[in-house]
């Protein structure tokens, strides 16, 4: 597969030869009331080259895309918040008409958490603690456009 970027570069900050993966340019909304999670999240974020909005609450999450709809290519919102829960902000963000994508993150597992998460709207499920590799790889799948030619 070829196109403008590629999406795999080795990353700089690691002794590691392991690939990590590149989001440029693409604008990213989170939704994290912890602020070391929060902290940690917007880092590996932005080091894959994402503009990112950090949130500390479900409903400035969405007060967030009722401002600029069009602007997030995704959403990675956190379960527990306060002012509104992560379903409820994914519930609200959907009734607004936000059709971009929507990662639920938690600490909390369960199938019911689980199945109630996609009933709400979401398009993908992590559970914390979140390594950098699976949060940006999430991200770029769920934000991929085709650009292949035949």
């Amino acid at each position: 597969m070829s196109g403008l970027n590629s999406p795999l570069t080795i990353d700089d900050q690691s002794n590691s030869s392991e690939p990590t993966l590149v989001l440029d340019g693409k604008q990213v909304l989170l939704a994290e009331d912890c602020v070391d999670q929060g902290r940690l999240y917007l880092r590996f974020l932005e080091r894959a080259g994402t503009d990112v909005t950090l949130e500390c609450s479900g409903q400035s999450a969405v007060d967030a895309v009722e401002k600029s709809p069009t602007r997030f290519d995704a959403v990675v919102m956190d379960f527990q918040m306060p002012e509104l829960d992560g379903l409820e902000a994914t519930e609200r963000l959907r009734a607004l008409g936000y059709t971009g994508p929507i990662i639920a993150v938690t600490a909390f597992s369960s199938e019911e958490l689980r199945l109630a998460w996609f009933k709400a709207g979401c398009d993908e499920f992590l559970e914390k603690p979140l390594t950098k590799a699976t949060l940006i790889k999430t991200v770029m799948q769920h934000t991929a456009t085709v650009s292949e030619t035949v």
